[in-house]
């Protein structure tokens, strides 16, 4: 089997849109209306993580008793919220880099797909103008666990038709990076924290990330089992 990249499969918030403030003020304002403490070095620890996952880990902090009902209009409320904010979105919110690499991933025929735990991801791709790059966007409802079990990149290769091997993947939170790595994708890992160093390629900004430098990148690791 040829060992080459034939697909990338990206996050979305923090890797190619910036997005990380609306987060912080959807879930800053679940936090108050629980009543606990939320900075933005809290709001780190959900990159990646789904809505009714944050609502839940940050309804068992407020030590409150909410019906599934409550933790439901939660997460409703909160989604109302973000759509309010991605709504005046455009090209200038693409993160530094992204769109040419995108570009010049379709420019040598390398399958782009989505692994966003986030249900507005078409939305946004479409707000910025990178819907149409896309070969395949996974939809999050349709999943039974989010990360970190790799259940998103895995559907996401299977429905790219490219093998796992060939799978390239990257990701800005914790909880994917241990997502990726229960996989045998090649991983990329973005900015600061101990489990994104790990990645098979770390970068601090995604500007870091090229073509020609994940090729070469891709290749030193599969022929010589070498970062």
């Amino acid at each position: 089997m040829s060992t080459s990249v034939k697909a990338v499969i990206f996050d979305l918030d923090g890797v190619i849109a910036d997005t990380f403030e609306f987060y912080y003020i959807t879930n800053k304002t679940v936090a108050d209306k629980l009543g606990i403490p939320f900075t933005r070095k809290d709001n780190e620890r959900y990159r990646g993580i789904g809505r009714y996952e944050i609502i839940n880990s940050l309804v068992k902090l407020s030590k409150k008793e909410l019906s599934e009902i409550e933790k439901f209009e939660l997460a409703e409320s909160k989604n109302e919220q973000y759509q309010h904010l991605i709504e005046n979105m455009n090209e200038t919110s693409i993160l530094p880099g992204m769109k040419k690499f995108i570009l010049d991933l379709k420019s040598h025929d390398i399958k782009i797909g989505l692994a966003s735990s986030s249900t507005n991801g078409q939305t946004v791709l479409k707000k910025i103008g990178l819907y149409n790059y896309f070969d395949c966007i996974v939809n999050p409802k349709s999943l039974k666990k989010g990360k970190p079990d790799p259940e998103i990149f895995l559907k996401a290769a299977e429905n790219l038709k490219v093998d796992i091997e060939n799978c390239v993947a990257i990701e800005d939170g914790e909880a994917g990076i241990k997502a990726i790595k229960k996989t045998k994708m090649f991983s990329i890992g973005i900015g600061n924290g101990s489990e994104l160093e790990t990645a098979d390629w770390h970068v601090l900004r995604t500007e870091e990330i090229t073509y020609p430098e994940l090729i070469k990148r891709f290749e030193r690791k599969n022929y010589n089992g070498t970062k």
